[in-house]
């Protein structure tokens, strides 16, 4: 059953899976105020899909498409005032799931949390895009077209792994 409450901090016993097995996911996305006032959600079902191939694939639970879509149209009305105006401005929404069975054995999760985190959030580039240099190094890739996308969770960012 989903409900919308305040944020506030979770309570884990030190055995949950999620901190032994990194089962987890997340998915970002973002709402918009347009010109006319409206708020508009960002590609919420090409979001969604991206959630539910993540967790299916983390051996986390899937969540019905329609029920997500709705719960976070019912979050972004309810933090309508939150959502800044004008260009670059936007709501960032965080859907998250965590499996929260407490065992130090390897398996599915029979228990999982999933939360949405919300902050207002600023133009990415507030002084403008400013191009840079980069090098494209093959031997660390997170994303390839040959292999199926990696899901969003915390062993699939390189910046939170500790490379040699």
């Amino acid at each position: 059953m989903a409900l919308i409450r305040p944020f506030e901090n979770l309570s884990l016993p030190p055995s949950t899976l999620v901190f032994h097995y990194a089962l987890e996911c997340f998915e970002g996305m973002k709402c918009y105020k347009g010109i006319d006032g409206g708020i508009r959600l960002f590609r919420p079902d090409l979001n969604i899909a991206r959630f539910n191939r993540s967790c299916d694939r983390l051996a986390l639970p899937t969540v019905d498409a329609d029920e997500f879509q709705q719960c976070l149209e019912d979050l972004v009305r309810l933090d309508a005032d939150w959502i800044p105006e004008g260009r670059g401005y936007s709501m960032y929404l965080r859907p998250t799931m965590i499996a929260t069975q407490e065992t130090l054995g390897v398996s599915p999760t029979s228990h999982a949390k999933m939360f949405v985190i919300t902050s207002p959030v600023g133009a990415y580039y507030a002084g403008g895009f400013k191009p840079i240099r980069l090098l494209a190094d093959t031997n660390y890739v997170r994303a390839w077209s040959v292999y199926p996308p990696l899901p969003s969770s915390s062993t699939s960012h390189p910046h939170l792994k500790t490379i040699c």
